[in-house]
């Protein structure tokens, strides 16, 4: 049996794939995870990065057909919706689908097209479906015989530990790139989930959080040195939930002589200067806090953050004490946020200086309270993002007495303030380390520019 995976094309169109560049572009850390444990199951399996390789969905269904796999698996966002509806319609081969817009609205199977879908984790269930056809392997999702969409009950993956590493060697690591890092890149993962339940938030393990061991992080660190590897974006969603465990993968990187630069997310109440310190002598360059708003009633009674103002200040201020790059992301637009509150975000963001910041409009997606509100709200369809093609406006959240205008205008202004000063300019020309630093800065400043205060 021979399977490919799939990361699809960001956009339908088949000629201007080059005028689509992103900020970043990094590996498809999920379809790796699942490549590694279908070879391990003793499947045949390559993996196509579609982004990476420049291809346009055209490009995706002629090289897949040219192959004759036997079963064809993508990842589907909301976003990539219709995408992965015109790749299960152009492919010949069995196709499957997974992802968090499957996890959360499996009955779209059949508005995709695919033969067969997984809930949740499937490092597991994917290849035993795959060698059993056995119909009760949680998390499958198809439709039976009279065109009824079933879904069985996904199980997560509790011991992280136990799972194959990542196949990255079937992804062309060549074309990766981070504008936090100029060197050679890739992704992990320490840790799945996260105990909170914020408003905005679709993941399909939320609420709940697993957590593989400091050993066998720093065992993955270790591969990576060999394979050249110079920083890792770690992906967690909240990495320093365990701060304990953080201080002793700290400790194993320290004592194993890893000197791979790393950067991670978490929340500016779960650090303090000591874990702060270590973590920077670790290795770790950078930062990201969750601020979303500067206010605390939007940020605590409807957002479900639970932090204080106090909290992100101390947070934010140990981690340049302790010489780590901060990244604060904001967002515009939660459930009765008023005009003043918007303000108030861009107010506290100056405030807060982190050294990069990213702005963004609440937008609803499947799975997430806000797209429930949105719903009940009459402000979305339920079957919007059936509908949704890639080149539509995006259904941004916005609360009453608020326009879309208004929040777009407030998103221009708060992008053209904070880095367009002399002083943010100056920074981050100073940090650029290399012709291919450069180069990957200024195609970041370009787009913030583009697309984020012209609105080109």
């Amino acid at each position: 049996m021979n399977v490919i995976l799939v990361n699809p094309p960001y956009t339908l169109s088949s000629q201007d794939t080059n005028l689509h560049l992103p900020v970043q572009l990094y590996p498809p850390l999920g379809l790796a995870y699942i490549a590694g444990s279908i070879r391990k199951a003793g499947i045949e399996v390559s993996i196509l990065d579609a982004p990476a390789l420049n291809m346009s969905v055209s490009d995706v269904i002629a090289f897949v057909n040219d192959k004759k796999p036997d079963a064809v698996g993508f990842y589907v966002s909301s976003f990539s919706f219709a995408i992965a509806k015109r790749l299960a319609e152009g492919i010949s081969a069995e196709t499957f689908v997974g992802g968090p817009h499957i996890h959360h609205a499996p009955h779209s199977l059949t508005m995709i097209g695919a033969d067969f879908g997984f809930r949740g984790d499937a490092e597991r269930s994917f290849p035993h479906f795959l060698k059993t056809r056995d119909m009760s392997t949680p998390g499958l999702v198809w439709a039976d015989d009279t065109g009824i969409v079933r879904a069985n009950k996904p199980e997560p993956i509790k011991n992280l530990d136990a799972l194959p590493l990542p196949a990255r060697d079937l992804l062309p690591q060549q074309k990766y790139f981070s504008p936090l890092d100029p060197g050679r890149i890739t992704t992990l993962i320490t840790s799945r989930g996260c105990p909170y339940n914020c408003v905005f938030c679709a993941l399909p393990t939320k609420r709940s959080y697993r957590k593989r061991s400091a050993k066998n992080v720093v065992d993955e660190f270790v591969l990576l040195a060999k394979q050249g590897i110079d920083y890792v974006e770690i992906q967690d969603d909240f990495f320093t939930l365990d701060m304990q465990r953080v201080r002793d993968m700290c400790v194993l990187l320290l004592e194993r002589g890893i000197r791979i630069r790393w950067g991670c997310e978490t929340r500016a109440d779960y650090v303090d200067r000591p874990l702060l310190d270590l973590m920077k002598k670790a290795g770790c360059t950078n930062i990201k806090f969750g601020v979303e708003s500067g206010s605390e009633r939007v940020r605590n009674e409807v957002i479900k953050k639970y932090v204080s103002n106090e909290a992100l200040f101390h947070g934010f201020y140990e981690a340049k004490k302790a010489g780590l790059k901060t990244i604060g992301y904001f967002v515009f637009g939660h459930p009765t946020e008023t005009k003043e509150e918007m303000e108030q975000t861009l107010a506290f963001a100056k405030k807060l200086n982190p050294d990069y910041a990213d702005f963004h409009l609440a937008m609803p997606i499947p799975g997430s309270d806000l797209f429930s509100i949105a719903v009940r709200e009459g402000k979305l369809a339920p079957d919007f993002w059936a509908r949704f093609m890639p080149d539509d406006t995006f259904p941004f959240y916005v609360p009453k007495g608020v326009t879309l205008d208004e929040m777009k205008s407030l998103q221009t202004k708060a992008y053209s303030s904070f880095y367009l000063t002399p002083q943010k300019i100056v920074s981050n020309l100073l940090s650029v380390r290399s012709p291919r630093d450069l180069k990957v800065k200024l195609r970041s400043g370009w787009l913030v520019l583009k697309e984020k205060i012209l609105r080109a």
